[in-house]
Parts: C-alpha cells; structure tokens; sequence
C-alpha cells in the first residue's frame, strides 16, 4: 500500500491565544480533541476550548 498524506499545519502560540481563537479563521467544520492526560480537564483547557469552538460553530468531539 502507497500514498501521500499532506495536512498543512498553523500553530498559534502566546498569551490570551486561546481565548481568541474564536476569532480566527478555522478551515473546518468539525474538530477532533484528541488528549491522553486529565491534565487538560483538570486545569479547564478543555472546557475553555470546546466553548471557543462552540463560539465559532464548530462541532467537536472528544477522543
């Protein structure tokens, strides 16, 4: 099996950026939050950034 697989990333990185993102231009309709730890829920990242998504209509879920 052969194939080519380009996904064209944009980091967006400092102080404030997550509760800005709804204001950037995503490329999509849906988001996929893939996280290992309980480190993201137990601060609140993961709530802060399922709110930006609601925000801007972006359906997500959570893996």
């Amino acid at each position: 099996m052969n194939f080519n697989f380009y996904m064209p990333s944009r980091v967006i990185f400092g102080k404030g950026s997550l509760n800005n993102l709804h204001k950037q231009k995503l490329p999509g309709k849906k988001a996929l939050i893939v996280t290992g730890g309980t480190s993201i829920k137990k601060f609140g990242y993961l709530k802060r950034l399922e709110e930006q998504l609601d925000k801007s209509n972006i359906s997500h879920v959570l893996f």
